[in-house]
């Protein structure tokens, strides 16, 4: 079956395909946010919180669970993540009077459950880190502080300046083996992904061929890869 090269081309530059423009946006946001990530996690630190909690919704849910889950393996720090509707039932999540930080995301800054979650813990008192494509966006102008990444890669990015926060974070607090691991990784990855682009066209074109006639994919994951399983 030939392949419709217009439909291709059109779906590599889609929103939601940002895997080929991913390496370079993830390098590029490393290197501009270097130095906030360094003046937030010195707030954070300086707020001495008892647990930083991480939401969001969708693809933005997925972005910060990659952080939450170094924390929660690499760090003594006690994390949680949740979809912003669940931070609004004090019955089950007890944060008032706690010396919490939420990390929230959203693509467009304007996620109406994430937003609500906002104002939320805004009443509460409770300091909000704000991750988000552009600085101009309801979220981040809602927040404490915020990270943005100005590219179309709604996970990669995100998910990108949210570790690397989280890698300062943990230098400053002396968890300095699981920071310089993970920043390591981090620094390589860009490089790593293109390496592997070639090959995964070539992969991905031979399958699909096979899998032509197929009714249902299932995509699975758990661990560190649980998000990117969620994403696709």
């Amino acid at each position: 079956m030939e392949l419709n090269q217009e439909l291709l081309t059109k779906n590599k530059e889609a929103e939601i395909c940002s895997l080929y423009i991913a390496p370079d946006d993830l390098a590029r946001n490393l290197t501009a946010n270097g130095d906030r990530y360094k003046e937030i996690a010195k707030w954070m630190v300086d707020y001495q919180p008892e647990q930083i909690i991480f939401a969001g919704s969708g693809a933005s849910y997925c972005s910060t669970y990659s952080a939450y889950y170094y924390m929660k393996t690499c760090s003594g720090m006690p994390v949680a993540h949740y979809y912003g509707p669940e931070l609004m039932n004090e019955e089950n999540i007890p944060l008032k009077g706690t010396k919490t930080i939420a990390i929230l995301a959203s693509y467009s800054g304007k996620t109406a459950d994430t937003l609500e979650a906002c104002e939320y813990l805004k009443k509460m008192g409770i300091p909000r880190i704000a991750i988000s494509n552009q600085e101009n966006s309801p979220l981040p102008q809602n927040c404490d502080r915020s990270l943005t990444y100005n590219s179309k890669c709604l996970y990669t990015s995100a998910m990108g300046n949210a570790l690397m926060l989280m890698v300062e974070y943990n230098e400053l607090r002396q968890e300095k083996e699981a920071a310089g691991t993970m920043r390591d990784a981090l620094v390589r990855l860009p490089e790593q992904m293109i390496a592997i682009l070639s090959q995964s066209d070539e992969f991905a074109r031979t399958e699909a061929a096979r899998h032509l006639d197929s009714k249902m994919f299932y995509c699975l994951g758990d661990g560190a890869t649980w998000a990117l399983a969620y994403q696709y």
